[in-house]
């Protein structure tokens, strides 16, 4: 009952986008989506860099559950909906930035319409090999270096054996 409910109210309300409510209600949907976005984003960045800082598994935990908020919002069925049917509005194409900025949100979206399965196995798989990267630490003669030490030598030694 509440699908056929969301489904009416959708198909209502995209009939319902005539020229005079189209500006309103891609404005609407605008405000919406930075509120939810926004926050969102931010936190999830903090956390991604925090992660790749420390290297502690907990960081990446953290960063890979907010990564799968975000993800959240942008695999929205009904509001990838929404705004391909916003883009098709007569009015949009007359005002390039809304068009761009719709386009732009429109392939955000798309992007992320997937099984929630799958979308999380590859937010997991992304943090792993982000955690890889950052943890990699190269071995030269039993001694672990960090890229760092490894830049200063190739640029400061003169041994060719030390640089081999």
């Amino acid at each position: 009952m509440r699908y056929y409910f969301l489904t009416l109210s959708f198909f209502w309300g995209v009939m319902n986008l005539s020229a005079g409510t189209c500006k309103e209600d891609i404005a609407k949907f605008m405000n919406e989506f930075e509120s939810k976005v926004s926050p969102a984003y931010t936190k999830a960045a903090t956390a991604s860099f925090n992660a790749k800082i420390s290297g502690k598994e907990a960081d990446y935990e953290k960063s890979s559950t907010l990564q799968m908020e975000l993800a959240n919002i942008y695999s929205n069925k009904d509001d990838y909906k929404k705004l391909r049917a916003l883009s098709k509005c007569k009015d949009i194409n007359k005002d390039k930035n809304i068009s761009r900025q719709l386009k732009l949100i429109s392939n955000l979206y798309a992007g992320y319409q997937l099984d929630k399965d799958k979308l999380a196995e590859i937010i997991k798989l992304q943090t792993q090999i982000e955690n890889k990267f950052s943890a990699f630490r190269a071995t030269v003669n039993n001694k672990s270096l960090t890229d760092n030490q490894i830049e200063n030598t190739l640029k400061n030694s003169l041994d060719s054996k030390e640089l081999e």
